[in-house]
């Protein structure tokens, strides 16, 4: 879990950073600091520390992290991944502990090759959808892009976030129930924020601040 800090540590901490300022800066300054503790406590409060990465055998049989990326999930889910891919696919992160009705049943992530132009077909086959679906972009503070496919199924909620990388390809999927998809839909944004992939990879790693929100520099 995050550590909490007092405010007046908070405090103490802005007056070291603004001291010798002007006024516009400093007034900028305390902005920046206050949107930077806001999300902080945001953060703290939906999402858990960054998740383990998924482990496969490679050809001589030993384990092998076979993708590199950072990612925190809502934080009532695991951060160790299935032992093995749903399916050949998905590697699952289920709740920490059992729940009766959790609001996140489980999240999962799942990649292929760059050229492998059957993959955003894949993914799909293992869902059906009751209604419309709903496509959008989605672009993290980290600016990685995602393409977003929603759709509920019976009692639940589903959003597929696909990211086509520079050498391998990406989905993260987040099943909600359905009475619940518009409360959690931050949280979600606040996960897809948080993912680091290629390129993005160490900003996002430094950017998760265990020791508080004052920690480092990051992006807002």
């Amino acid at each position: 879990m995050p550590v909490r800090f007092p405010r007046s540590m908070f405090t103490t901490l802005l007056g070291l950073l603004l001291a010798g300022c002007g006024v516009a800066e400093y007034e900028a300054r305390l902005k920046e600091t206050q949107q930077r503790v806001k999300r902080y406590d945001e953060e703290a409060k939906l999402l858990g520390p960054l998740v383990n990465l998924p482990v496969s055998k490679n050809e001589s049989g030993q384990d092998t992290t076979p993708i590199q990326f950072a990612l925190r999930l809502p934080v009532a889910l695991s951060t160790q991944p299935s032992k093995d891919p749903r399916g050949g696919l998905f590697y699952d992160y289920l709740p920490a502990q059992v729940q009766a009705s959790g609001a996140f049943p489980w999240a999962a992530v799942a990649f292929s090759k760059k050229d492998d132009a059957g993959f955003p077909e894949n993914l799909m086959k293992w869902f059906q959808a009751d209604g419309n679906v709903k496509r959008q972009s989605y672009v993290t503070r980290h600016k990685v892009a995602f393409e977003r496919t929603s759709f509920d199924h019976k009692e639940h909620s589903y959003w597929i976030h696909l990211h086509k990388g520079n050498q391998q390809q990406i989905a993260i999927v987040y099943a909600v129930p359905k009475v619940q998809a518009n409360q959690n839909a931050r949280a979600i944004d606040l996960s897809l924020d948080s993912f680091g992939f290629e390129s993005a990879l160490e900003a996002a790693r430094k950017a998760y601040q265990p020791k508080g929100p004052l920690d480092r520099e990051v992006p807002r």
